[in-house]
């Protein structure tokens, strides 16, 4: 084929220039012309270096400057143009996934952000794909300096390897946690995370979570917890003790009733309540100045928050004593105590001033007195009210009152700032028509409903965060009387229903319905447990709807009523039901690390691992063993009992003991008439004797071990039971202490540790029907059920620990990071070394013909024996034990 003409070659990506100018720039010919003119000296560069990158950019920049806004879509071109002008290829790549990365960063560090880009993009090219997906994430954790160095250290593991530096970089591997705890001050909230989360569900009783803010302020939305992402105000280990009670003071409005409030239980004309309201944004919507009554609802119901926290807890009480006052509570800059102090209040309207003393005589601080006369007197008017919501046992309702009580004279002070010309004497200063949040205006004026209701905590509302800058936005009630809402405080915890979810709202709202209907039966309702039936009937409708968009299921119908355990599993999960049939409902959750070849080192808590109790069954399995092997179990009763040692071993030949040895004391006559030189060692001791033995019967319950094991059609799994129900009886025999597990799960955060008989649990036929309910599931991560079976063997403290892993092949768990091959067999022999460290001797048997070409490494040589054929195993499983614990 000719080469293309150069004019044609030039036409034609000129067309293709044109074509992504049409498809990137605004709609319009004017915009078009605009658009054009801004990107024109991207388009030329990246048209000339790369068309593909060129469509790539065309096809994301105008997204990017309609969601994140012109300054970000200019910084995004930067990144790709420079990227295309060393690399096409990757600029291409870069073009297309910066975008996704772009909005996870917050406005305010996105210029940091790119800015650190360049930097890579300057120093090593190969590694920027990697940084861009990882910096988010690193953004928060260091300052300007310290992420230089952490960046820096990724690069120059990038030219050892990719994977290290991106572990790394992930904070995934052990150097990665060391070097970021190095070059940071102050604590983590992700490090604490796991540890606050139990303890405000602990408080409040609720599955709540603490998750980081991002405004950096403590607040809940009446589901879940948000906390600063990090802290520093001391430096030290205060600043986890300020997490503590941050946690507390928020979970405080969950557990002590906040969103409990109906309205229907208070007098006053409140108004019609709105689609998807609440009844805390339908109070404050009551009130003819919804900002002004928000601040007071904060004041009054953070007091009344903390008043129960530290009536109910007073550990917590102490650490907020501990971090308020005092030198020795000044903060890492000089500051006294862990609070901020309000700020200076030069510039405040009189109501302003009036709610500013009431929040610091709230709040526990020096007086202030305002400088205007009629706030001084409203302030102190509406301070008596701050004694209803300290009592003992207060609930939201009484905050409610002492908002009727405290709202009138600091709104006349509005009153008064609206006609100047008119000085409302004291009869002047109660303007609302009656203390219910009526609505009513001082002239009897009903207050419109559709006016207000973005103020107060409603959507729309800012959520608390508004500063004394400008007056009330649009529909907040009293337009015409300019107030400026308080600035909140950072460490108050304090409650934002603005940010609750639609699905939540629902919740909430349901709830109350069912609250209502069992008050209308005159009992009384627990918001809690109507919460949780909001929330199952929600799971259970959208399950319902879900399958109304499924096919109907083949065949008839079958009713099984009788077992909860025949209920379909998504119905139920929306009832409660545990999803398992084998298993308690509830887990108990452990965290361990693994290692990863690859970059040669530990991933820290990087695999969940849940702990289950294995359910007792049907006697039928243990029937079934005892019919089948009752004479081989009563012979190996038999044969363990033999070695079990007796109550004392008498040692003779003592220096001194109980008894004379007569042998040795003729001996030593005999001896000494001979003429020699009798030996001294002529007694008898009797020293007790016991064996001091623990084993951990480890059993792979993959779905693996549901293929067929011999001719009778035993599946493998059924093999492993009996041989442990043997086993169990013969180390019962024996008197050493057994515990019987089983593992199994998919990906890293789905590890099942199932508990047939722990230590502690007597060898009978509970023991034996949980053993019957032993199964095949599905995968199996063996170094993280390695490493729990460990621990628990650690925990007895018996001179001799065994684990004893029972397996059908190589550790394989296909979720979503591939823990398979090298890797996996890698990670278990990391923990096998593990157990050894700690004093417990590993031993696997398996099935897997293929056993040697992996287990000599892993478990080294001795630590393991294949068995052709899995109705050996019980006969196999008897020798060893008896060979390991001589």
């Amino acid at each position: 084929m000719p080469p293309e003409n150069p004019l044609r070659r030039l036409a034609r990506r000129a067309r293709a220039v044109v074509d992504e100018a049409s498809r990137a720039a605004p709609e319009g010919p004017v915009a078009n012309a605009v658009g054009l003119a801004r990107f024109a000296g991207p388009f030329a560069t990246l048209a000339r270096v790369d068309v593909a990158a060129l469509r790539a950019w065309g096809r994301s920049v105008r997204a990017v400057e309609d969601t994140l806004g012109a300054p970000t879509a200019r910084a995004y071109t930067r990144v790709v143009v420079q990227t295309a002008e060393v690399d096409p290829d990757l600029a291409r790549l870069v073009a297309f996934t910066l975008p996704d990365h772009l909005a996870r960063v917050p406005e305010p560090e996105r210029g940091r952000y790119v800015k650190l880009l360049r930097v890579v993009l300057g120093e090593r090219p190969e590694a920027l794909p990697l940084v861009v997906r990882t910096l988010p994430d690193l953004l928060p954790r260091f300052d300007d300096a310290a992420i230089a160095r952490y960046l820096a250290r990724g690069i120059e593991l990038h030219n050892q390897s990719a994977r290290k530096a991106e572990s790394f970089l992930r904070l995934e591997s052990g150097e990665g946690r060391t070097t970021a705890r190095d070059l940071t001050t102050g604590l983590a909230l992700e490090d604490v995370a796991r540890s606050l989360t139990l303890y405000a569900r602990a408080h409040c009783g609720e599955t709540v979570q603490v998750r980081p803010a991002g405004d950096g302020a403590a607040f809940t939305d009446g589901r879940h917890l948000y906390l600063p992402p990090r802290m520093e105000r001391f430096g030290d280990e205060r600043d986890r003790l300020i997490y503590r009670v941050l946690a507390a003071r928020a979970a405080g409005y969950l557990e002590f009733g906040t969103l409990d409030l109906d309205l229907q239980q208070v007098e006053g004309d409140w108004p019609a309540p709105r689609d998807g309201e609440l009844e805390v944004e339908r109070l404050l919507r009551g009130f003819p100045n919804p900002v002004l009554a928000r601040d007071l609802f904060r004041v009054l119901e953070d007091l009344r928050v903390e008043a129960r926290v530290r009536a109910e807890y007073p550990g917590v009480a102490d650490a907020m004593d501990q971090l308020a006052g005092g030198p020795d509570a000044r903060s890492a800059d000089g500051a006294p105590g862990w609070r901020e102090d309000r700020p200076v209040a030069d510039d405040l309207a009189p109501a302003e001033q009036a709610i500013e003393a009431v929040a610091r005589r709230a709040r526990g601080e020096a007086p202030y007195t305002p400088e205007d006369t009629a706030a001084a007197r409203a302030a102190d008017r509406a301070a008596s009210a701050l004694d209803r919501v300290r009592a003992d046992g207060a609930t939201v309702y009484d905050t409610v009152a002492a908002m009727q009580q405290a709202f009138a004279p600091i709104y006349a002070l509005l009153r008064r700032a609206e006609t100047p010309e008119k000085r409302l004497d004291e009869r002047e200063e109660e303007p609302l028509g009656g203390p219910g949040g009526s609505g009513q205006r001082a002239d009897g004026d009903q207050q419109d409903d559709d006016r207000g209701g973005a103020g107060g905590g409603s959507r729309g509302d800012d959520g608390g965060e508004g500063q004394r800058e400008g007056g009330q936005g649009e529909g907040e009630g009293d337009e015409e009387l300019d107030y400026r809402p308080m600035s909140a405080d950072p460490f108050a915890a304090e409650l934002r229903v603005d940010q609750l979810g639609e699905e939540e709202r629902q919740v909430e709202q349901r709830a109350l319905d069912i609250l209502r209907a069992i008050r209308a039966e005159g009992a009384d309702g627990d918001p809690v447990q109507a919460r949780q039936q909001a929330r199952a009937e929600q799971s259970y409708e959208e399950m319902a709807a879900m399958l109304d968009r499924m096919d109907a299921p083949g065949g008839g119908i079958a009713e099984q009523r009788d077992d909860p355990h025949s209920v379909p599993p998504d119905l139920r999960r929306a009832q409660g039901i545990t999803l398992d049939p084998d298993v308690e409902a509830r887990p108990r959750t452990f965290f361990y690390p693994e290692w990863d070849a690859v970059i040669d080192d530990h991933k820290p808590n990087w695999v969940k691992l849940s702990e289950y109790d294995l359910l007792p069954g049907s006697p039928d399995f243990v029937t079934r063993v005892r019919d089948e092997h009752g004479a081989l179990i009563s012979e190996v009763r038999r044969a363990f009992e033999a070695l079990r040692p007796d109550g004392v071993r008498r040692m003779r030949a003592q220096p001194d003991g109980d008894e004379l040895d007569l042998d040795r004391v003729v001996e030593a006559i005999v001896e000494r008439r001979a003429g020699g030189s009798p030996s001294d060692r002529l007694y008898t001791r009797h020293r007790p004797q016991e064996r001091d033995v623990a084993v951990a019967f480890l059993v792979d319950m993959s779905s693996s071990t549901n293929e067929l094991a011999n001719a009778q059609g035993k599946r493998i799994i059924d093999v492993e039971k009996e041989a442990l129900v043997l086993i169990a009886e013969a180390v019962d025999a024996i008197g050493d202490d057994q515990a019987i597990y089983g593992f199994s799960g998919y990906g890293r955060d789905q590890v099942a540790f199932y508990v047939a008989k722990d230590f502690d649990d007597p060898w009978d036929d509970r023991a034996r029907e949980r053993i019957g309910r032993i199964s095949w599931k599905m995968e199996n991560r063996d170094g993280a059920a390695i490493r729990h079976a460990t621990a628990k063997l650690a925990a007895t403290g018996h001179r001799i620990r065994l684990l004893i892993l029972l397996s059908d092949g190589k550790p394989l768990d296909c979720g979503c990071d591939h823990y398979a091959d090298r890797y996996a067999q890698e990670d278990t022999r990391a923990a096998l070394l593990e157990a050894r460290k700690a004093g417990i001797h590993p031993f696997c048997i398996t099935v897997d013909p293929h056993g040697p070409e992996y287990l000599a490494r892993t478990y080294g040589e001795g630590g393991y024996t294949v068995i052709d054929r899995v109705d050996l195993l019980p006969r196999r499983l008897l020798q060893v034990y008896r060979r390991l614990t001589r």
